[in-house]
């Protein structure tokens, strides 16, 4: 083929959490939109690809992927990844809390989505979880200050922050048994490394099968609390209140207690693995991961909550979040930290900057670049095609092209398959 470079057109996600204003500011169109924007998808997933031209005809990237693994992915990925796109990047915008959620590991996706299949769950269905074969794991880059949940706490911080709801809730018969099983399991937990996973299935049982208990410890506890849970940590009281507010029956507003809460400021990233809660709160953010739609959710959402799979994937021990920025490897070249072999993710800078495959900060197998907002570029191949692409517009580069240069002002991300 005798491009280089191909821009694509990128379907945008409309979901009640999205912004009506941050995805088309970004992206410099006219504000606000009429539906919440959530997320714009760049990438081949199977489920909603971008589009692309190829030879004067519109196509997907999926189909054009399909059709020439070789040309689009190189030999080595398309072996690795089953001649499929190995990762999915994203613009994300959060105005609202996203759902708490997990994602599976690869052998978890594997098995549960034979399983639905074998029993004829419709991919479309609301309570379908396993949408495709592979894990999900992922990295948030923040554009704006981000805000969001992730992780557990230690065992006597998550007993801290609950404790004053125990002094402040009030139920009868079998949901007052029910609450006190849940403080019984927080009297342990300071002292059981066992105990998050207790308290965590005490929790999601009580707001399965007890919602009036679970509702007097969001309705009653948090209220008559309120004032006790700021002294302890504020920051996270606050997004209690907040959440109640966003979702005023849902037990998943406590998360705050519970879960970390974390600011990643602009440029910083936060890295997410198989089985770790997290949920997205507020800001703006690019966001890379493996090809995969697979959600497990926990709370904050009115979607379907499957307790089972839920308690079987998630990693219940404590986290330590950890944000970074990116790290030079090369003039004008920051790649954040690579974890796992679907993708990695650089930042680029003008000056020009030289991107060779041996200079080690072009990764392997394709390449979706995406201009930052204020970045007028130009990506340039040896051959001297190019492509100008600026604010929030992305070109994909296939394998093919092995070198190129980029000129301009501002910088752009590079998402690649990630090294061996």
């Amino acid at each position: 083929m005798d491009v280089a470079f191909y821009p694509l057109h990128n379907p945008v996600k409309h979901y009640a959490w999205g912004s009506t204003e941050r995805i088309a500011r970004f992206q410099h169109r006219r504000f606000p939109t009429p539906q919440p924007e959530a997320e714009v998808w760049m990438g081949a997933h199977p489920s909603d690809s971008s589009m692309l031209q190829i030879a004067g005809r519109r196509c997907s990237l999926w189909q054009a992927v399909a059709d020439n693994p070789e040309y689009w992915l190189g030999s080595q990925v398309a072996r690795d990844f089953d001649r499929q796109f190995p990762f999915l990047l994203k613009i994300l915008a959060a105005e609202k809390a996203l759902s708490i959620q997990v994602h599976p590991t690869r052998d978890q996706a594997e098995r549960g989505f034979r399983f639905e299949e074998q029993h004829a769950v419709p991919h479309d269905a609301p309570h379908r979880i396993y949408r495709d074969r592979n894990h999900k794991p992922e990295q948030m880059v923040a554009l704006s200050e981000f805000q969001a949940m992730c992780g557990f706490r230690t065992g006597s911080a998550i007993a801290q922050r609950m404790r004053p709801l125990h002094r402040y809730t009030s139920v009868s018969g079998r949901d007052e048994q029910a609450l006190q099983e849940l403080w019984s399991v927080l009297e342990m937990i300071s002292s059981d490394t066992d105990g998050i996973g207790s308290f965590f299935r005490t929790l999601m049982a009580l707001q399965t099968d007890h919602p009036a208990a679970a509702a007097a410890l969001l309705h009653g506890g948090v209220q008559a609390a309120s004032a006790e849970l700021a002294e302890i940590d504020a920051f996270a009281a606050a997004w209690v209140r907040r959440l109640s507010r966003q979702f005023p029956d849902d037990p998943g507003a406590l998360a705050p207690l519970y879960l970390n809460t974390v600011s990643i400021y602009p440029g910083e990233a936060l890295t997410l693995a198989a089985g770790i809660p997290h949920a997205y709160l507020d800001g703006l953010g690019v966001e890379v991961m493996a090809n995969s739609d697979n959600v497990i959710r926990a709370g904050l959402t009115v979607k379907h909550i499957d307790v089972p799979s839920l308690v079987d994937t998630v990693r219940c021990r404590s986290f330590v979040p950890d944000t970074a920025g990116p790290q030079p490897v090369a003039d004008g070249v920051e790649q954040y930290p690579q974890v796992f072999r679907e993708f990695a993710l650089f930042r680029l800078t003008t000056g020009p900057v030289r991107i060779t495959r041996d200079a080690g900060c072009a990764g392997r197998g394709p390449r979706i670049l995406l201009a930052d907002s204020d970045a007028q570029l130009r990506i340039v191949d040896t051959q001297g095609r190019w492509e100008d692409i600026s604010g929030g517009s992305a070109v994909v580069i296939p394998h093919a092209t092995e070198e190129f240069r980029l000129q301009g002002t501002g910088c752009g991300y590079l998402a690649t398959a990630g090294a061996v």
